[in-house]
C-alpha cells in the first residue's frame, strides 16, 4: 500500500468541440483532476485495466443521452483498492472490478427508474478513463484470482446489458434461443449466461468461425446466412438444423418445406 496518496488524477474526458467536426461533436482530453476526500463507505481504486465499448464512440458523436461536457469517459474498469474510508476495511489492497451500472439495487431483472452507466454522464458522475477512481465499496467486486485485469475489464457492461435482454425474455432451463449475429461481444455474453442458465440456443453469422466457436462456447448449431460471399438469399436455402419455440417475449419459430426454410421472428429483446 502507498505511504502517501495522491492528490490528483489524469482522465480521459468529454470535451464539446467549439467546431464541430462531422461526425464528431465532442473531443477526448486528457485532463488532470482533483481526487475527492473519501467519504464512509468509499474506496479509492488505481485502475490497472479498462474495456472501450461502443457507446464511447457514440458519446463523441453526441449520439448517446445525458451527455455532460467535461466528464470522464469509460464504463469498464478494475484494479486494485488502495485507500478506504475505513482504515479497517476487508477490501484493502484486494484486486476488484467496478459495477458499470446503477439502479439494479432494488432489483437485479430490471433498472429502477434512475438508472444510470458510469462514463461521459452525471448518473453516477464518474468515469473509469483514469488512473485513481473513488467509488462507493458497494459498487466494486472482487476480482477472481484466475483472471487479470485486462480480463475482468473486458465484460462487466457487455454482461449486464446481455443480462437485461435475457431477463427481459424471461429465458429459462430447456427454452430455444435465438442470438442473431453471434461473434459480438455482447452476443457472446448473452450465448454463455444462456448456456449456464440451461437454455438451448442457435446463432446465426455470416462467418463459420465464428458460428464454430459459438458451438464450441455451448451452442446447439448455428446458421451460416452467407456462403462464399453469397448474400443469404443467394445462397441454398437447405439447413440441417431447425429450431423451434422459445421463450416468453423473445422467440422463433422456423418450419422447413420443400428443403426451405420459412421463418417468423419476433424479438423484444436484442443482444
Amino acid at each position: 500500500m502507498p505511504t502517501s496518496l495522491p492528490r490528483t488524477t489524469k482522465a480521459l474526458v468529454l470535451e464539446k468541440l467549439t467546431r464541430a467536426r462531422p461526425p464528431l461533436l465532442y473531443d477526448a482530453a486528457v485532463r488532470e483532476q482533483s481526487i475527492p476526500t473519501l467519504e464512509p463507505g468509499q474506496v479509492l481504486v488505481k485502475i490497472g485495466a479498462v474495456s472501450f465499448n461502443r457507446r464511447d464512440f457514440w458519446m463523441r458523436r453526441g449520439l448517446y443521452p445525458r451527455i455532460v461536457d467535461g466528464s470522464t469517459f469509460g464504463s469498464d474498469g478494475a484494479g486494485t483498492v488502495i485507500a478506504a474510508a475505513d482504515p479497517a476495511d476487508p477490501l484493502l489492497a484486494q484486486r476488484v472490478f467496478l459495477t458499470p451500472m446503477r439502479g439494479l439495487e432494488s432489483d437485479p431483472t430490471g433498472p429502477e427508474s434512475e438508472f444510470g452507466i458510469l462514463g461521459g454522464g452525471s448518473v453516477p458522475p464518474i468515469g473509469t478513463f483514469a488512473e485513481y477512481v473513488v467509488v462507493p465499496r458497494i459498487e466494486v467486486i472482487p476480482t477472481p484470482t484466475h483472471l487479470t485485469d485486462e480480463q475482468i475489464a473486458a465484460w462487466p457492461l457487455g454482461g449486464l446489458t446481455a443480462w437485461r435482454a435475457i431477463a427481459l425474455a424471461q429465458i429459462s432451463r430447456g427454452d430455444i434461443v435465438l442470438i442473431t449475429g453471434i461473434g459480438g461481444g455482447v452476443a457472446i455474453l448473452a450465448l454463455q449466461i444462456c448456456v449456464a442458465m440451461g437454455a438451448l440456443v442457435y446463432v446465426t453469422s455470416g462467418n463459420q468461425q465464428k458460428i464454430d466457436k459459438a458451438v464450441a462456447l455451448g451452442a446447439k448449431g448455428g446458421l451460416l446466412y452467407t456462403q462464399g460471399g453469397q448474400s443469404q438469399s443467394e445462397a441454398p436455402k437447405k439447413r440441417d438444423t431447425v429450431a423451434s419455440g422459445g421463450a416468453a417475449d423473445s422467440w422463433a419459430t422456423t418450419s422447413r418445406e420443400h428443403g426451405e426454410l420459412k421463418d417468423k421472428l419476433r424479438c423484444s429483446a436484442r443482444f
